[in-house]
């Protein structure tokens, strides 16, 4: 009494958008939309939330790995070359699921933060969100945790991470 593989996928979307629903219900009057800050997303956590909602907007947002490494590391446990491995495999991943016709969109942290005007006027016609409001938040200075790190530590993860930055034209 097996299903078949596609009902077993069917499953996995129904039991998903159930959580979703489930998890978000507090919010459904007050919030047209949810977003997700997380760093442990890869690809097949992507595919299938794409899968689950076809239609669903994803901005996949890449930083470069040293400026993340200096400000979470205590994430990755200190081990500047697991992290390496994760962020690099991640990059390409994203670099690879970038289809803005599948509504699946690639933006650089720095490009934010440097205001460059196809990025801004990306994220405002993704988000539906005026430039002035966009603007008023990158205006906000938050905390920051960033944690001096070991040049040792900062020239491998640029030797590990050498094709996903490329691939992200960090041009390192």
């Amino acid at each position: 009494m097996s299903p078949e593989p596609e009902r077993i996928g069917e499953g996995v979307v129904q039991a998903v958008r159930a959580f979703f629903a489930a998890a978000y219900a507090e919010y459904r009057e007050s919030h047209d939309r949810i977003g997700f800050k997380e760093v442990r997303y890869g690809k097949p956590e992507i595919e299938l939330l794409k899968s689950c909602y076809p239609a669903a907007t994803i901005v996949l947002l890449v930083r470069h790995p040293v400026d993340v490494w200096r400000s979470a590391a205590e994430f990755w446990s200190g081990d500047a070359d697991l992290f390496a491995r994760i962020w690099n495999e991640r990059a390409i991943a994203y670099a690879k699921l970038r289809d803005p016709e599948r509504g699946t969109h690639l933006v650089r942290y720095e490009d934010i933060v440097a205001r460059d005007e196809n990025t801004i006027s990306l994220l405002s016609e993704l988000a539906e969100i005026p430039r002035p409001e966009i603007e008023k938040v990158l205006g906000v200075r938050l905390n920051s945790t960033r944690t001096e790190r070991s040049e040792e530590d900062v020239d491998r993860i640029r030797s590990v991470c050498q094709d996903g930055l490329t691939r992200l034209g960090y041009g390192e």
